[in-house]
């Protein structure tokens, strides 16, 4: 199991790497350059990765039990 610092550390690089692919791929569009295969793989790995940091910020909230 991850311990908390590791988990905001990748927690961390994960939003970094989400923005990143946001900018890739509004680029991608904004410049016309239209490669539909790519937008769909860059788009697939920027929702991989927002699942991840769901995961992720779950991880860091404690379970509470009445």
């Amino acid at each position: 199991m991850l311990k908390k610092f590791e988990i905001i550390q990748r927690l961390k690089e994960a939003e970094i790497e989400h923005a990143e692919l946001k900018t890739a791929i509004n680029n991608f569009i904004m410049n016309g350059k239209h490669n539909h295969i790519e937008i769909q793989r860059l788009k697939k790995n920027k929702l991989k990765l927002k699942d991840e940091i769901k995961t992720l910020r779950s991880g860091l909230i404690p379970d509470n039990i009445a």
